[in-house]
């Protein structure tokens, strides 16, 4: 590109990618991890049972809650040969299986909730 500038011709050449850019920085510096087949199957099978107790705890809750909201609402009647206090004492026990079960979910899921991210794997893939 050429212009006249007080009857001086200065010439500038610019590329036409660079037109509109003010800064430019590269980050090209990476790193080469190797790693065998087996192993990086390995470390992503045991992190993907890691990612998986994020939502385990979703299936307890609702049991929970609903066996809940049976216990507190429900009249049990004598049905299917069983008394109306076997009926309730089924639903009791149900109840606190689902809880304990809701319980070890959430346990779980605070002890895994570190381990499950991206930079964790990364870093077990590198052998960190």
């Amino acid at each position: 590109m050429e212009y006249k500038l007080n009857e001086n011709i200065y010439s500038r050449n610019l590329d036409e990618s660079e037109k509109f850019v003010a800064n430019k920085r590269e980050n090209i510096k990476s790193d080469l991890i190797t790693i065998t087949h087996d192993k990086l199957e390995n470390i992503l099978l045991k992190h993907l049972e890691k990612l998986s107790f994020k939502n385990k705890w979703l299936a307890p809750l609702s049991l929970f809650l609903s066996l809940l909201a049976t216990l507190l609402t429900a009249k049990f009647d004598n049905i299917f040969g069983l008394s109306k206090d076997i009926w309730q004492a089924i639903f009791i026990v149900c109840c606190c299986s689902s809880f304990i079960w809701l319980m070890i979910s959430i346990f779980k899921l605070i002890i895994y909730r570190k381990e499950a991210t991206l930079e964790s794997l990364l870093n077990k893939i590198k052998a960190i």
